[in-house]
């Protein structure tokens, strides 16, 4: 087994159960990252990406979710097996998330400080005093001015770059072994961003924590990440190193996610090449391939049958008959 292996995650599978139908939110998802590693998670709207996050941390709420199958082992333990209990000891200690919305996130009732020595308390068994301590010295490293001050402020009292410092502040106050960060910049403008990913890279060298960065953004994640996963339509449909997803990428959703980014070494005038078509409606999946209907080079299995994941090179997995016959299974 790799010893780096922080968390692996098998042919997850998450589904939404509504007078609609069955919404199968989350149909096949594959992943792998190692201590200390960036794993970027892209897909447009509705593929799956937080529904994903969400059943790792095991905070779907059920009824009307459920995790159908699949397999979560984190550090050696797996997640979808464990009791209450050892949840509770891994989430916000081992594994902690920032959310998208961090107004939201917060508390409105309860000082910020009250806030993160919560997790102090709960996991490094500190006493107040010593959790005061720490929450003012993680507000510091987070870049938060007059620490001591602010940290009895209410979440209104804070900017919306602020409040989602206080959130980093609070995931990392008991160094966990991993970050799940779900689009931590969405509802911020482009300097606020900025500073807050360069915060989280800085804050991932100096405790050698992973991070599962889940975005749209393909600038972000060729700036930030060392792997890559894409998504479509509740599947993993190509997962790599970075350069190899820039410089090779292999699934047809991917080509299409490329092309219709905008290119500024590109002078002359260029159209952008939007993907044609809509993602499948998750409460009638096709029977073959997601994305068979919006493919240019699909072939006629593509419509009949789902693909398998497949290692076409070493570390590069892709589901896509295109590569069957050179591709080795991981069923």
């Amino acid at each position: 087994m790799d010893q780096e292996l922080l968390l692996r995650v098998k042919e997850l599978r998450t589904h939404f159960y509504t007078d609609a139908g069955v919404i199968k939110a989350a149909e096949g998802v594959n992943l792998e990252i190692r201590i200390g590693e960036t794993l970027g998670v892209v897909g447009e709207s509705g593929s799956g990406k937080s529904v994903a996050a969400m059943s790792i941390m095991r905070l779907i709420p059920m009824p009307p979710g459920k995790i159908v199958s699949g397999e979560v082992m984190f550090d050696g333990k797996d997640l979808l097996k464990a009791s209450e209990d050892d949840l509770m000891r891994i989430r916000g200690n081992d594994i902690a998330m920032i959310f998208q919305d961090p107004m939201t996130s917060l508390n409105p009732v309860l000082t910020v400080g009250e806030q993160i020595m919560e997790a102090i308390m709960l996991h490094l068994k500190a006493g107040r005093t010593e959790a005061k301590k720490k929450a003012v010295e993680m507000l510091k490293r987070v870049g938060i001015p007059e620490a001591e001050v602010r940290i009895d402020n209410y979440p209104h009292q804070f900017s919306g770059g602020m409040r989602q410092r206080v959130m980093i502040a609070m995931a990392l106050s008991c160094n966990p072994k991993l970050l799940i960060a779900d689009e931590p910049t969405t509802a911020l403008d482009v300097t606020i961003q900025a500073q807050i990913l360069d915060l989280m890279n800085d804050l991932k060298r100096e405790s050698g924590t992973a991070i599962m960065l889940i975005t749209h953004d393909l600038g972000i994640v060729a700036e930030l990440c060392q792997r890559v996963l894409v998504m479509y339509a509740g599947n993993t449909v190509e997962y790599t190193d970075v350069v190899s997803l820039f410089t090779k990428p292999m699934h047809p959703y991917t080509w299409g996610l490329l092309r219709s980014l905008p290119k500024l070494d590109v002078w002359a005038k260029q159209r952008l090449e939007p993907i044609q078509g809509h993602p499948p409606d998750l409460r009638n999946l096709p029977q073959g391939c997601n994305f068979a209907q919006r493919c240019n080079h699909k072939k006629p299995i593509c419509e009949q049958q789902k693909p398998t994941w497949l290692e076409i090179e070493p570390g590069h997995f892709v589901s896509c008959f295109l590569y069957e016959e050179e591709g080795k299974r991981h069923d």
